[in-house]
């Protein structure tokens, strides 16, 4: 596919493409050039690759933040994490003991993990 240039027409004979659309007086002419100058603005490309390394970015800060929460755990406990922050709401030699701590405080959305030594993150779901 070959680059449009701002001299050529993104859809020849289309009366939405601003280039195109025939104009009969100065109030037309001046809607007619902000309609191109909006459609200029628009990236017409995929976004750059820096928006997916920010969620990237995001995940392993995440994740870090995970295991500072588990650091002092013994291997192989239980816990149960709230879902937005990812805070240690409850934990237990099992997972339903983890799950008892959490909601015994009145939290009942929650991820569980199980701190191990194998994993990178210190952690198994």
């Amino acid at each position: 596919m070959a680059q449009v240039t701002s001299e050529e027409p993104e859809h020849p004979g289309s009366r939405r493409d601003p280039e195109e659309r025939p104009v009969s007086n100065a109030d037309e002419a001046k809607e007619k050039n902000l309609d191109k100058m909006l459609a200029d603005s628009f990236p017409t490309s995929d976004p750059p690759a820096s928006v997916q390394e920010s969620a990237a970015v995001a995940e392993e800060v995440k994740q870090q933040h995970i295991e500072e929460q588990l650091a002092n755990l013994p291997i192989g406990t239980w816990a149960a994490l709230s879902v937005e922050d990812h805070k240690v709401l409850g934990t237990g030699t099992s997972r339903d003991a983890a799950v008892k701590a959490a909601r015994k405080d009145g939290h009942n959305i929650l991820n569980l993990v199980r701190v191990e030594a194998k994993s990178p993150l210190g952690l198994a779901s």
